[in-house]
């Protein structure tokens, strides 16, 4: 196999670890990061990607004549010849509103999160996405989530982070992380420490069997709070 690309649903450098192990040097992988509205934005190398150590998801290089801007709230809007025309029975667009947090670093694109997965407790805005690519680097983490609750009590939002264990008879694995995002390699601010971690199966949705945050919102209503 000479070149492999990788899309559709997110590429986690976890999983990209595990991939170099078994490839032959001479295989090309590249990670695409785009949508329907507009494909392709953005490739990388999976080599780099692997190595990644910064905050966020590395997407790479913004695809020729694609232009993009980042608003004030740090969504990303993308326009280009690849742009799609609208949607059935709607004007017109000319650009897209991408509905992912994102900013430039070093002419690399790297994404945040989703802009309407964003957590609010207290004064500071959280979001998921800038941390969950971290922990998902920490070992026997096979996914994770990190959601908000309401919390009426104190009239704030309660953050759960949902783990996914590699091994489901890991019982060391809540620990381990909560040590792991304190301090350390995989550390993440501190306004951002959840107040509860819990350790269950992540259900999934689509062909791309992406997490399913909705559903997992109405599991850890039910049974976890």
């Amino acid at each position: 196999i000479r070149k492999i690309f990788l899309g559709s649903a997110p590429v986690l450098s976890g999983f990209l670890k595990k991939f170099i192990t078994v490839l032959p040097l001479h295989t090309q992988v590249t990670c695409i990061y785009g949508m329907t509205e507009i494909l392709p934005i953005a490739t990388l190398d999976f080599r780099k990607k692997a190595v990644w150590e910064g905050q966020g998801d590395l997407l790479g290089s913004i695809i020729d004549k694609i232009t993009h801007r980042i608003e004030k709230d740090g969504e990303l809007i993308l326009r280009g010849p690849n742009l799609f025309r609208g949607y059935l029975g709607q004007k017109e667009v000319q650009e897209i509103a991408t509905g992912d947090l994102a900013r430039v670093e070093k002419e690399q694109l790297v994404l945040i999160g989703r802009k309407k997965d964003m957590i609010i407790r207290g004064n500071y805005n959280i979001y998921p996405g800038l941390y969950e690519s971290t922990i998902q680097k920490i070992a026997g983490v096979a996914a994770c989530a990190m959601v908000g609750l309401r919390n009426e009590a104190k009239e704030d939002e309660d953050i759960i982070l949902v783990i996914e264990p590699e091994n489901p008879q890991d019982a060391t694995l809540a620990k381990r992380v909560e040590s792991s995002i304190k301090s350390g390699k995989y550390s993440i601010d501190t306004h951002a420490i959840p107040d509860k971690i819990v350790v269950i199966r992540i259900p999934r949705i689509g062909r791309q069997l992406k997490i399913d945050k909705r559903e997992l919102l109405e599991i850890l209503k039910k049974e976890y709070l």
